[in-house]
């Protein structure tokens, strides 16, 4: 599903949809007029003018850079995330637009997990080897997957199994957390209802789970690395926060922490084998150290509004029985995001995850809406 061109990594669905929506939406909106009908544009505003001075911070982090190019190479990644962001909600002008949107979102994250089942079939894997499932693109493929699960069709519920098991077997703490979540949300309404028959179902679950399959013992196997690990990343935030203190303004220079880390780390705190790629794993300390105190702020407010749209913006649509497995789907992978801000960091792969959620929230704001007024913003 991935493909590198000139150092940089890209997922093939990412470049067919980028190119898809360049050649296409110009075309559309010269054929709708260029008029572009959205609900509430205080909203959109904010967003793309946060988005705008996150892309000038982190310009303005190359002045404290041990790396110029690294800092060039963010800021053209966060701007792609920005312009397939706004193609995306240009594209979504209608529901079936929005779906389409939704389901090839799923494709590129599931795509991940059936490159894995396929090459277990040919026998290049075994089902049970070390973490060759995806994590984050399981639990976000689980994520848009789990409101249909409980609808008529079977197909939801079998994929969505297979999209468990893929996070579960990823051996990903952070992606154990989001599912431990999700089963809270699934299974709360059952619980308050058949409290006893939860826990009896749940513990029989749990028992035949560790002792019939080996599980049990890639559980023990992920718990033994879990203390170095934690160590590494206690460092590694330490040293995060060190590095804002030294520069909080202009931070360090954007994806120049692992340089500020070989420079300036203990190194018998280091566990990875790779310590030249080590991230702080949390979003938000990354963004501080290495882009700044304004930094921070911006992306802050931009993830703010995103989720504002998410979880407020919705109530005023057209409450269809049709719509609402999406509108939960996006609020299931607010789950994912936030997860992944607070405990991972953002790699190449979350390119297409970024905008494709970007894009789908803010598009949100052009759906039908019921009694509201639309504004309508003249190209």
């Amino acid at each position: 599903m991935k493909i590198s061109l000139l150092g940089i990594h890209f997922n093939i669905i990412e470049i067919i949809l980028l190119l898809f929506l360049i050649l296409y939406v110009p075309a559309q909106l010269v054929y709708n007029g260029c008029r572009i009908r959205i609900r509430n544009p205080k909203l959109f505003n904010i967003f793309i003018i946060s988005f705008a001075l996150y892309l000038c911070f982190i310009l303005i982090s190359i002045t404290s850079a041990q790396n110029d190019f690294r800092v060039i190479k963010a800021f053209l990644k966060w701007a792609e995330i920005l312009i397939f962001s706004i193609l995306i909600f240009l594209y979504v002008h209608n529901f079936e637009n929005f779906k389409k949107i939704y389901w090839i979102f799923w494709i590129s994250n599931f795509g991940f997990i059936l490159v894995v089942l396929i090459n277990i079939f040919l026998k290049k894997y075994g089902l049970f080897d070390h973490r060759i499932f995806p994590s984050y693109s399981a639990a976000i493929a689980l994520a848009l997957l789990l409101p249909f699960a409980g609808l008529k069709s079977k197909i939801p519920v079998i994929f969505s199994v297979l999209c468990f098991f893929s996070a579960f077997l990823s051996l990903s703490r952070g992606v154990w957390l989001i599912l431990l979540i999700f089963i809270v949300l699934i299974l709360k309404d059952f619980f308050l209802k058949k409290k006893k028959l939860t826990i009896c179902l749940a513990f029989i679950f749990g028992v035949v789970t560790f002792l019939f399959t080996p599980i049990g013992d890639l559980f023990e196997f992920r718990m033994e690395g879990t203390k170095a690990s934690n160590i590494e990343r206690i460092g590694m935030a330490k040293l995060a926060i060190q590095a804002f203190k030294e520069s909080p303004v202009t931070g360090i220079g954007s994806l120049n922490f692992p340089n500020y880390f070989m420079s300036n780390a203990d190194r018998s705190m280091i566990r990875s084998e790779q310590p030249e790629l080590l991230e702080p794993h949390n979003v938000f300390l990354q963004i501080a150290a290495e882009e700044g105190v304004f930094a921070l702020f911006s992306f802050g407010v931009l993830i703010f509004i995103i989720y504002y749209v998410v979880f407020n913006g919705s109530k005023s649509l057209t409450t269809s029985i049709e719509l609402l497995p999406y509108l939960t789907g996006l609020k299931y992978l607010a789950i994912v995001i936030t997860v992944n801000l607070l405990f991972g960091f953002i790699s190449d792969q979350f390119r297409l995850v970024y905008a494709s959620y970007f894009g789908l929230s803010l598009s949100i704001l052009r759906l039908k809406i019921k009694d509201e007024k639309m504004h309508v913003f003249s190209q």
